[in-house]
């Protein structure tokens, strides 16, 4: 038996699945909408889940998640300030302690700065660091904590495959965030 899911107004149990005969069977009567509509998805997370539900067994091992190295490009100096003008802010998330910066010239007094905020969710303007810069204009500066490319690589061994169409999901939304 399958677990108990929750979804958007509904709450159901799968009792039984009949794949050869490809039913689904209910601990609740479903609504008339439902019958006979062959678009219907329902989705099993987890590798339990799946192999109850599809009689596979899926195994990820060796999953690495790589996240993209981001670099922002001054377009002019600055001198003891936390105002850093970019000539793209696109790359930077711009909130609250999520990136920091690092850098030639970065003042090494202290440790890396995190971005406060930017002026703009993109196009050219100003990164805000919590503290003080002294930079050339043209300059390179990495950040780091936050990416807008990550690369996933891994192993995915399927046994038992079912002969029908499916459709296996890697969700990435379970384990990276957006922001």
């Amino acid at each position: 038996m399958l677990e108990r899911q929750q979804l958007p107004d509904l709450m159901l149990v799968i009792l039984q699945m009949l794949t050869p005969l490809n039913l689904v069977v209910f601990d609740t009567q479903q609504a008339d909408d439902l019958k006979g509509d062959s678009e219907v998805r329902i989705f099993a997370h987890g590798a339990q889940q799946i192999k109850n539900m599809t009689g596979m067994t899926v195994t990820l091992s060796d999953v690495v998640v790589t996240p993209q190295q981001v670099s922002v490009t001054t377009s002019g100096s600055v001198s003891n300030s936390t105002t850093v003008p970019l000539t793209d802010l696109d790359s930077v998330a711009g909130l609250k302690g999520v990136q920091s910066v690092r850098g030639v010239n970065i003042n090494p007094a202290s440790a890396n700065p995190n971005v406060v905020s930017k002026s703009a969710h993109d196009g050219a303007g100003n990164m805000i660091l919590d503290t003080a810069q002294t930079l050339e204009s043209g300059q390179t500066l990495f950040l780091d904590g936050a990416s807008q490319t990550i690369i996933i690589t891994g192993t995915i061994e399927v046994q038992n495959m079912a002969l029908a169409e499916t459709d296996i999901f890697f969700d990435v939304e379970r384990f990276l965030r957006a922001t």
